[in-house]
C-alpha cells in the first residue's frame, strides 16, 4: 500500500491511485472482519442466546459497503477527472510496474491460498461447485470475502499494469484512466457480492432444499413419527451454523410400545393384578403416563442427536408436538 501511494505521489497515475485505495480498502476491511471474527466467538447469553455467529455476516456487510464507497466510488471520481482534465505523468513509470510485479506476486500468492481454502471447506459442505458455495451464503465471511478481494486485486494489478502499459507505449493518459475506471467497477461488483449475500444470511437464508429434505428424512424415520409438517432450516449466520425447525405427530401406540420393551413384563402385570381401587387406578396411570413422557423426551433427544451427527452445522434444533 505504501509502495503504491508512493508511485501514484510521483507519476500522478489514475490506475495507481485506484490501487492504492483499494490497498486501503483491504486493509480497512481486514482490520473489520477480524474484529467480527472475534465478536462472533462470544458464547451465548441472556441476551442474545443463538450467540453472536451473525457478527460475521455484520462485518463483512459494512465490509462490502465500505468497498463500495471507499474503493469503488472514490476511484471512480478520481479516474473520471482523468478524461476531464488529462493529466501527464511527472516521472518515469518503471517504479510503477516494480511496484504491480510485487504486487502481482503477494496478491497472487493470497488468492491461490484463499481459492484453496474455500475450495476445499466446498467439497466439505458437498457444494457442486466453488461458486454455488461462495453466492449460497453458507461460505465463511472470513474466508468469501477474503478471496474475492484477492480476487478483486490480481484483476486490478493486471488491469493498472496494462492501463499503464498502454499509456506508455502511446504517450497519452486516457489510456491510465480507463484503467481507473475498470477497478472502480471490477470493486462495485465484489461490493455487490459481497452485500448481497450477507444481507441474505442477515435475513434468514434458507438452506438448500437437498439438506432440507435429508434433514426432514432423518425425523420422518425415527418409528414414534407418524409425520412432519412445518419445517423450516435457515443459517444462523457466518456459514457454520443452521436453525431447524419442525412440528411432529407422534405415534402414541409405538411409543408406548418403546416404553414397555423397557419394563419386565412379569413385573407390570403384577402390578396391574394387584389394582384393587380407584386410588390405584390413577397411581399405575400417572407413573407409568409420566414414564411415557420422559421415553418420549429421549427419543425425541435421539433424533436430535441423529442430526447433528449427520449434519454438524445444525446447532439448533426445534421438535414441536402438533
Amino acid at each position: 500500500m505504501a509502495a503504491k501511494a508512493i508511485v501514484w505521489w510521483y507519476t500522478g497515475s489514475k490506475s495507481m491511485f485506484s490501487e492504492m485505495m483499494h490497498s486501503v480498502a483491504d486493509t480497512l476491511n481486514q482490520i473489520l472482519l477480524a474484529y467480527g471474527l472475534y465478536y462472533s466467538l462470544h458464547l451465548p447469553d441472556a441476551d442474545h442466546p443463538y450467540g453472536y455467529s451473525r457478527m460475521r455476516s455484520i462485518s463483512s456487510l459494512i465490509s462490502g459497503v465500505g468497498i463500495f464507497f471507499l474503493g469503488s466510488g472514490f476511484t471512480f471520481y478520481h479516474a473520471v477527472q482523468g478524461f476531464i482534465v488529462p493529466h501527464t505523468f511527472d516521472s518515469s513509470l518503471y517504479g510503477a510496474f516494480a511496484v504491480m510485479a510485487g504486487s502481482l506476486l503477494t496478491e497472487g500468492s493470497t488468492m491461490i491460498m484463499a481459492y484453496r481454502e474455500a475450495r476445499a471447506k466446498s467439497r466439505e459442505r458437498n457444494f457442486p461447485s466453488l461458486r454455488s458455495y461462495l453466492l449460497s451464503g453458507a461460505a465463511d465471511p472470513s474466508t468469501s470475502v477474503v478471496l474475492l478481494e484477492d480476487t478483486a486485486a490480481v484483476l486490478g494489478v493486471l488491469v493498472a499494469s496494462t492501463a499503464l502499459g498502454a499509456s506508455a507505449l502511446m504517450g497519452v493518459t486516457w489510456p491510465d484512466a480507463v484503467g481507473g475506471v475498470a477497478i472502480s467497477v471490477i470493486l462495485a461488483g465484489v461490493a455487490g457480492v459481497i452485500i448481497h449475500t450477507n444481507t441474505e444470511v442477515l435475513l434468514g437464508k434458507s438452506i438448500s432444499l437437498e439438506r432440507h429434505e435429508q434433514i426432514t428424512r432423518l425425523i420422518d424415520n425415527a418409528k414414534i413419527i407418524r409425520g412432519t409438517y412445518d419445517t423450516k432450516a435457515m443459517m444462523m449466520g457466518g456459514g457454520d451454523a443452521v436453525r431447524f425447525k419442525a412440528e411432529v405427530d407422534i405415534d402414541g401406540r409405538e411409543l408406548t410400545r418403546r416404553y414397555l420393551e423397557t419394563l419386565p413384563p412379569d413385573k407390570l402385570l403384577k402390578e396391574v393384578n394387584n389394582i384393587q381401587t380407584e386410588e390405584q387406578v390413577v397411581h399405575f396411570m400417572l407413573k407409568h403416563g409420566d414414564q411415557i413422557v420422559n421415553t418420549l423426551g429421549a427419543e425425541i433427544n435421539k433424533i436430535e442427536d441423529n442430526i447433528k451427527k449427520e449434519f454438524p452445522d445444525v446447532k439448533h434444533i426445534d421438535i414441536e408436538i402438533n
